[in-house]
């Protein structure tokens, strides 16, 4: 993966897209400056922590009417998100979960916890852990 980037990279800096030169560097960087003895901080975790960051920070500028760096953030987000595998939508993993859920607990009365960490061991390559959270809480008020 650090390959395509830094070849993204290289591509980026012919065609003078500074955005996207100031986002892959970032990332470079980022990787870079990880110990690479831990393995939770692979290229995909650090990748979706930044889309994460990505995410919140165009959420802010939206409230404080900040187009034009929210405009920025919204191209580094597709960038970022263009190196992670397709993510489902929320219906399907709603409904991923709820059979999670019954096959973990089946007559038994669900663990919060449990739903969580099981849902996001399996999950989290195709959705951010907030989602799946939230999901999970929203199956178990039901």
């Amino acid at each position: 993966m650090i390959d395509k980037i830094q070849k993204d990279l290289k591509s980026a800096m012919k065609n003078k897209d500074k955005v996207a030169i100031n986002t892959l560097r970032g990332l470079i960087s980022i990787f870079n400056n990880q110990n690479p003895k831990d393995s939770k901080n692979s290229v995909e975790n650090i990748i979706k922590k930044e889309v994460k960051k990505r995410k919140e920070a165009i959420e802010l500028y939206q409230q404080n009417n900040r187009n034009d760096l929210k405009e920025n953030e919204e191209n580094e987000l597709s960038i970022l998100e263009s190196y992670l595998p397709d993510q489902i939508n929320e219906i399907e993993l709603e409904q991923k979960i709820n059979q999670l859920k019954s096959e973990l607990f089946n007559n038994e009365k669900p663990n919060i916890g449990i739903l969580i960490k099981n849902a996001i061991s399996k999950f989290n390559s195709v959705s951010d852990n907030g989602t799946i959270s939230k999901i999970c809480r929203k199956i178990l008020e039901q």
